[in-house]
């Protein structure tokens, strides 16, 4: 089997099964990967992933929104540690309610914001 072919989700699932382990799980595994609320309301997708160059953590997911015409996106940083991993549907969930999250602040692709700025973070944090 190449590592193209692994399917991340499903072997997370069937380690699940067999007993609690860590397991290793490529970044570009988790690009794509549909975030949905726990009612089942689609969110946006897991663009991007921002590493804490200091201690080598995930530190936020970078979500992406399309606009309902398809032209404009919007970017959402949301904090690792909020995303919880659904094996079972291959998607990730995000305990808030769709209006919270059409709330969050947001990002144009094209201007990243400064992510060294502490203002930027404690935004990110006040609002999760």
């Amino acid at each position: 089997m190449t590592y193209g072919e692994i399917d991340a989700l499903e072997s997370v699932k069937s380690i699940g099964k067999h007993g609690s382990r860590h397991v290793l799980m490529g970044a570009n595994k988790l690009i794509g990967n549909k975030v949905n609320n726990v009612q089942g309301e689609p969110l946006a997708d897991i663009m991007d992933i921002m590493l804490n160059m200091e201690n080598g953590n995930i530190s936020y997911a970078i979500l992406v929104k399309k606009s309902v015409i398809l032209i404009d996106e919007k970017l959402f940083a949301v904090p690792w540690n909020w995303l919880k991993l659904d094996t079972v549907n291959h998607q990730f969930i995000l305990n808030v309610d769709k209006a919270q999250f059409d709330n969050t602040p947001g990002f144009d692709p094209k201007h990243w914001p400064d992510t060294a700025v502490q203002s930027w973070i404690d935004d990110i944090q006040r609002h999760f």
